[in-house]
Protein backbone atom coordinates (compact mmCIF):
# COMPACT_ATOMS: atom_id res chain seq x y z
CA UNK A 1 0.00 0.00 0.00
CA UNK A 2 1.76 3.46 -0.85
CA UNK A 3 -0.26 6.50 -0.13
CA UNK A 4 0.78 9.92 -2.01
CA UNK A 5 -0.39 13.26 -2.00
CA UNK A 6 -3.68 12.74 -4.14
CA UNK A 7 -4.15 8.93 -4.21
CA UNK A 8 -3.71 5.38 -2.32
CA UNK A 9 -2.12 2.63 -4.54
CA UNK A 10 -2.91 -0.81 -3.73
CA UNK A 11 -0.58 -3.60 -5.29
CA UNK A 12 -1.69 -7.52 -4.59
CA UNK A 13 0.34 -10.49 -5.92
CA UNK A 14 -2.40 -12.68 -7.37
CA UNK A 15 -1.97 -16.44 -8.17
CA UNK A 16 0.12 -15.95 -11.58
CA UNK A 17 -0.25 -17.94 -14.36
CA UNK A 18 -2.76 -18.61 -17.12
CA UNK A 19 -5.37 -20.21 -14.51
CA UNK A 20 -9.07 -19.74 -14.11
CA UNK A 21 -9.01 -16.72 -11.85
CA UNK A 22 -11.86 -14.79 -10.32
CA UNK A 23 -11.30 -12.13 -7.96
CA UNK A 24 -13.07 -9.07 -6.48
CA UNK A 25 -12.55 -6.31 -4.72
CA UNK A 26 -14.49 -4.58 -2.03
CA UNK A 27 -14.77 -0.74 -0.15
CA UNK A 28 -16.05 -1.96 3.21
CA UNK A 29 -15.43 1.67 4.52
CA UNK A 30 -13.39 4.82 3.25
CA UNK A 31 -10.13 2.66 4.99
CA UNK A 32 -10.97 -0.92 4.32
CA UNK A 33 -10.75 -2.92 1.25
CA UNK A 34 -11.66 -6.54 1.00
CA UNK A 35 -9.92 -8.23 -1.54
CA UNK A 36 -11.57 -12.12 -2.57
CA UNK A 37 -9.74 -14.45 -5.08
CA UNK A 38 -10.32 -18.08 -6.29
CA UNK A 39 -8.36 -19.93 -8.32
CA UNK A 40 -9.99 -23.11 -10.08
CA UNK A 41 -7.67 -25.69 -12.12
CA UNK A 42 -9.06 -28.93 -13.90
CA UNK A 43 -6.16 -31.44 -15.28
CA UNK A 44 -6.45 -34.65 -16.85
CA UNK A 45 -3.76 -37.20 -17.79
CA UNK A 46 -4.16 -40.26 -19.72
CA UNK A 47 -1.26 -43.05 -19.65
CA UNK A 48 -1.20 -46.34 -20.63
CA UNK A 49 -4.87 -46.64 -19.99
CA UNK A 50 -5.35 -44.67 -17.06
CA UNK A 51 -7.23 -41.48 -16.85
CA UNK A 52 -5.68 -39.38 -13.87
CA UNK A 53 -8.21 -35.86 -13.20
CA UNK A 54 -7.13 -33.65 -10.45
CA UNK A 55 -9.54 -30.47 -9.75
CA UNK A 56 -7.79 -27.70 -7.14
CA UNK A 57 -9.84 -25.07 -5.51
CA UNK A 58 -8.14 -22.62 -3.75
CA UNK A 59 -9.13 -19.40 -2.65
CA UNK A 60 -7.71 -16.32 -0.46
CA UNK A 61 -9.86 -13.11 1.35
CA UNK A 62 -7.96 -10.70 3.06
CA UNK A 63 -9.14 -6.89 4.82
CA UNK A 64 -6.55 -4.32 3.83
CA UNK A 65 -6.19 -1.08 6.13
CA UNK A 66 -5.69 2.19 4.01
CA UNK A 67 -3.63 4.73 5.44
CA UNK A 68 -6.13 7.73 4.36
CA UNK A 69 -9.76 7.78 3.70
CA UNK A 70 -10.99 7.61 0.08
CA UNK A 71 -13.41 7.53 -2.77
CA UNK A 72 -15.00 4.69 -4.60
CA UNK A 73 -15.71 7.12 -7.50
CA UNK A 74 -12.80 7.50 -10.16
CA UNK A 75 -11.18 4.14 -8.61
CA UNK A 76 -9.19 2.38 -11.44
CA UNK A 77 -7.54 -1.13 -11.56
CA UNK A 78 -4.89 -2.93 -13.92
CA UNK A 79 -3.98 -6.73 -13.73
CA UNK A 80 -0.56 -7.71 -15.21
CA UNK A 81 1.24 -10.32 -14.94
CA UNK A 82 -0.78 -11.75 -12.12
CA UNK A 83 -0.80 -8.46 -10.20
CA UNK A 84 -3.42 -6.55 -9.38
CA UNK A 85 -3.06 -2.32 -9.22
CA UNK A 86 -6.24 -0.20 -7.72
CA UNK A 87 -5.96 3.60 -7.43
CA UNK A 88 -7.46 5.33 -4.86
CA UNK A 89 -8.65 9.02 -4.74
CA UNK A 90 -8.22 10.36 -1.21
CA UNK A 91 -11.79 11.57 0.24
CA UNK A 92 -11.30 15.27 0.67
CA UNK A 93 -13.56 14.75 4.01
CA UNK A 94 -16.27 15.44 2.94
CA UNK A 95 -17.32 12.71 0.84
CA UNK A 96 -18.71 9.56 2.82
CA UNK A 97 -18.72 6.09 1.29
CA UNK A 98 -21.93 3.98 2.35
Amino acid sequence: VIELEDEVIVTINLIPGPHNRVFSCVLMNEKTLRISCELQEFRSVEHEGYSITEQRLCSLNREISLPAPVIRDGATSTVKNGVLDIHFRKADGKIKIR
